[in-house]
């Protein structure tokens, strides 16, 4: 409930009684008074003035509207005034009563906050009265155990450095900075210093530096890592005693575990690791006794797992007696050859139980002689050849057999070891090759050709028959003499001894495998020419040198004959061709002086005969000019020097520009022309003659087109001439390099030569002249100069 004061109420009731008073003119009969009392007490009651001022309204409208002027002795203005003023007091003593009762209840709350801060207060004093208690108490309590842990760890301390002095090893103690905090008994002893001599000290005070430092490397690496350090260390005792000790190093920590300094703990090892190094050093003598032993066993293990891997294996049959004539030994390649395996009869019966022959293939071979029979006897035997025929192998086989006596180290005879193979195969092999070194010997022999094979030293290993009949030296005198000494002449023998080397040396030989023509000697001293052809032979014993020899002296002789009519035939082309032209030119001449002074007198007819005779004239003049320009190419073409195409057509542009003028040519060079090998005369008469024959051979009512272009092909390397012209039909593209021959109508210049000279100045270079359609008309006429080219 809100705090109410209690003077508030009866000052209300007093100003209420002044009201009801006034309002019903102190008619105490009134009965509108007591409507006003439900409000008071209402809004005294609840607190809240709005609930107060509703019921306040609500009762002010029952009195007004209820109200009768019979009911007071003031009636009209004055009773309605008097009414107003008794609400008006109900309503102010309600308004003041209900302002007062809210300060009265903010004041309630505010002292209620109070009280309860008041009452919160007291409780924090008493936790905080209980709180110091209790921490006096805990002071009190930790005072106390301070002392037992102090007094504990004293008696720690001393239970340590008890334990510590009697251990059977000595310890040290060193702070962060490196200073020894404690040293035990044992380290005392050990050192020969008293503690006061080392506490407070650092290893730099107490030890030689390189030692000193070696200490603090390691104590710097366990306050680094927090690891603990093992290690053997070389220790000199002041009488110079060297002596081994174990050193264990590890980190100190405080409460918080941080390193506050090392722990060293190290005890003598001297005798232990001298134990040790006796104890290993018998170890590694006894390991390397046990090696050895173990390498003989596994050296004789390996030897014997080799001889049987040997044994079985091989292809080669191997048997092994010993001196009774038992077999100790028959591997599998023998069981296989033999077709039977071991047997246990005496060695008089091994020609009957094995099958063994003679070569004849039908005399039993005697047990006495038998390879292993005399091996055991102590002989060696080498490739005994035995025909061996049994019911395992019916269809019989030769065998080759080897055999010696088996010995032991002191030299006694032990038995006897044969080593045998089927040579049947072989046999026949060597059969047939000779067969075959029989029919080639007959091939040789009867060769028309001389054959001659030499050997590395130039020594002759064979000589046919024709080869005795040409050079005069029958076949057993030459046989293992110098093939230089037989029938190479003095002057070349150098030559030839060079050439042998150089191929032996660098497998290089230029003249080998090569037609070529030398001269010869005969045995009676004269010499001649012959061509041959030589080529090596690889085998097993080194490199041969065979040859086929032909006598070419008839042929040169029938080759000079055919030069001296040739030659003669040139002169005689040329004398007569010189000569004819001298009435040709009288001719012509002749012809135009009639044509010129007596046209007047001539009918068209007349004039058209002297006109031809004129161009016949000139036509059978260049005709015998080509002619012999033909005979000179076959005669003086020399392609010894490298020429610039692209200068050849150079050349021959500007001899033919008034030709190309006259027509209104284009001839067009499309790229860079390469080199030639080639006699630069005679290749511009052949690339002029193509040129010329582009710009004459046009189709009618088009000028000319001419391209120039390389070519490098198969056939060499050369030129390409194309033309937009008639065209050449297929029938005549051979025809057309003939002599006098053409493709097209006598009508158009020219005497037929011209392709001809083309093809033979190729030729003669090694190459090739044909033609061949170019796409969309004309055609395309190639020259090449022989594979020996240059690009």
């Amino acid at each position: 409930m809100p705090f109410r004061p209690t003077w508030m109420l009866p000052l209300a009731l007093v100003w209420l009684m002044a009201a009801l008073a006034i309002d019903l003119n102190v008619d105490w009969r009134g009965g509108e008074a007591l409507w006003y009392l439900p409000a008071v007490w209402f809004g005294f009651r609840s607190g809240s003035r709005r609930m107060a001022l509703l019921v306040a309204v609500w009762t002010t409208m029952v009195i007004v509207l209820g109200a009768g002027p019979w009911r007071h002795p003031f009636p009209g203005t004055i009773e309605w005034l008097l009414r107003g003023f008794g609400c008006a007091a109900v309503w102010g003593t309600l308004w003041l009563g209900m302002g007062r009762l809210r300060l009265h209840d903010e004041l309630g709350r505010t002292l209620e906050s109070l009280e309860r801060l008041q009452s919160e207060n007291e409780l924090l004093r008493r936790q905080v009265q209980s709180s110091s208690s209790e921490l006096t108490a805990s002071l009190l309590s930790s005072a106390a155990q301070k002392e037992a842990a102090e007094q504990a760890l004293r008696d720690s301390e001393a239970l340590y450095h008890s334990l510590v002095d009697h251990l059977p090893l000595s310890v040290l103690r060193k702070n962060a900075g490196f200073e020894y905090t404690f040293v035990s008994r044992r380290f005392v002893e050990f050192s020969g210093k008293q503690p006061a001599e080392i506490l407070g000290k650092t290893d730099f005070d107490l030890f030689p530096v390189d030692l000193a430092k070696k200490y603090r490397e390691g104590d710097e690496q366990v306050i680094a890592t927090g690891r603990m350090l093992d290690d053997v260390e070389g220790f000199r005792k002041p009488d110079g005693e060297e002596r081994c000790i174990q050193v264990l190093k590890t980190p100190i920590r405080d409460a918080q575990q941080r390193i506050v300094g090392t722990q060293v703990m190290l005890w003598d090892v001297t005798d232990r690791e001298r134990a040790e190094a006796a104890l290993e050093k018998s170890a590694h003598e006894l390991e390397v006794r046990n090696a050895a032993l173990r390498k003989s066993e596994d050296d004789i293990r390996r030897q014997s797992d080799l001889l049987e891997l040997i044994l079985r294996s091989i292809a080669d049959g191997v048997v092994v007696a010993d001196e009774e004539g038992r077999f100790l030994v028959w591997n599998p390649a023998a069981e296989r050859i033999i077709g039977l395996g071991a047997t246990d009869k005496p060695t008089e019966s091994w020609p009957n139980v094995y099958g063994l022959y003679s070569s004849d293939k039908i005399t039993p071979y005697p047990a006495a002689d038998l390879p292993l029979t005399r091996a055991i006897r102590g002989e060696v035997v080498a490739d005994v050849e035995i025909y061996l025929r049994n019911d395992h192998r019916p269809q019989g086989a030769y065998l080759s057999v080897t055999g010696a006596p088996l010995r032991d180290g002191s030299g006694i005879l032990r038995g006897g070891v044969v080593v045998f193979r089927d040579v049947t195969r072989q046999r026949a092999a060597d059969e047939a090759l000779r067969q075959s070194e029989e029919r080639a010997r007959q091939i040789v022999d009867t060769a028309y050709d001389p054959f001659v094979a030499i050997d590395e030293a130039g020594q002759i290993i064979d000589w046919n028959s024709q080869a005795a009949i040409t050079f005069g030296w029958p076949r057993q005198e030459v046989l293992g003499t110098s093939l230089a000494d037989r029938i190479i002449p003095p002057a070349q023998r150098d030559a030839h001894d060079r050439g042998l080397r150089t191929f032996l040396e660098t497998g290089v030989g230029p003249l080998l495998n090569q037609r070529l023509e030398v001269t010869a000697l005969h045995r009676d001293g004269r010499e001649f020419p012959v061509e041959l052809t030589i080529w090596p032979l690889k085998t097993s014993v080194g490199f041969q040198f065979q040859a086929f020899v032909h006598d070419i002296t008839d042929r040169k002789r029938a080759e000079e004959e055919i030069r001296s009519k040739n030659q003669d035939l040139e002169t005689l082309l040329y004398v007569t061709s010189h000569d004819l032209r001298e009435p040709l030119r009288a001719i012509e001449n002749f012809s135009r002086l009639v044509r010129d002074r007596y046209a007047d007198k001539l009918d068209e007819k007349g004039q058209d005969f002297l006109d031809r005779v004129v161009n016949g004239a000139q036509r059978l003049d260049r005709l015998l000019d080509d002619v012999l320009t033909l005979s000179r190419v076959q005669r003086t073409t020399q392609p010894e020097s490298d020429v610039d195409a692209g200068e050849i057509v150079d050349d021959v542009l500007r001899q033919l520009e008034p030709r190309i003028r006259d027509t209104q040519a284009q001839v067009r060079v499309l790229e860079t022309l390469p080199h030639l090998r080639a006699d630069r005369r005679w290749a511009t008469q052949a690339v002029q003659n193509l040129i010329s024959n582009a710009l004459k051979y046009t189709r009618e009512g088009f000028p000319p087109e001419v391209e120039i272009t390389g070519y490098d092909g198969p056939e060499g390397v050369g030129l390409i001439v194309a033309d937009r012209g008639m065209g050449v039909p297929e029938a005549y593209s051979e025809r057309i390099f003939g002599l006098f021959q053409r493709a097209v109508s006598r009508n158009i210049e020219g005497t037929g030569a011209g392709l001809a000279i083309v093809r033979r100045v190729a030729e003669r270079h090694g190459g090739r002249a044909w033609v061949r359609p170019r796409d969309g008309g004309g055609s395309e006429f190639i020259i090449t100069f022989g594979p020996g080219a240059a690009a």
